[in-house]
């Protein structure tokens, strides 16, 4: 299992309702039935976004502090995985605010630059 970066007060959902209606059900099932340590960009990217995520912010928050410890280990999709990140937390903000874990998801993009900034530094001349 996963340790996530920080705790969401959401379980892991049963199922994603889709409410873009861009996503085949079997899909959507690969996204709920595959382990939190199992999961990639690409799910990450359809769970969170930024372009039509599979379920609605109380559907999809469980995964929110899972793709922060993957962009620490997977520096190939690091970048454009903060991307989807930051477009969830600014889309988000008033909810995660009022779940109190707003300064945690800042906090894990703080540490997601830091460490793309690193490695950045570590391949200069």
């Amino acid at each position: 299992m996963v340790s996530p970066f920080f705790h969401v007060p959401y379980s892991r959902p049963k199922s994603l309702s889709d409410p873009h209606h861009d996503n085949f059900k079997y899909e959507l099932k690969e996204l709920l039935t595959a382990p939190d340590e199992s999961l990639n960009f690409s799910q990450f990217r359809s769970l969170l976004g930024p372009y039509l995520p599979a379920g609605t912010y109380e559907e999809t928050c469980y995964f929110l502090p899972l793709p922060f410890t993957y962009i620490l280990t997977h520096d190939d999709d690091a970048l454009r995985l903060v991307t989807t990140l930051v477009w969830y937390c600014s889309e988000y903000a008033d909810k995660l605010r009022s779940d109190r874990i707003l300064e945690d998801a800042r906090q894990g993009i703080r540490k997601c630059f830091g460490s793309l900034d690193e490695a950045v530094r570590s391949h200069s001349l």
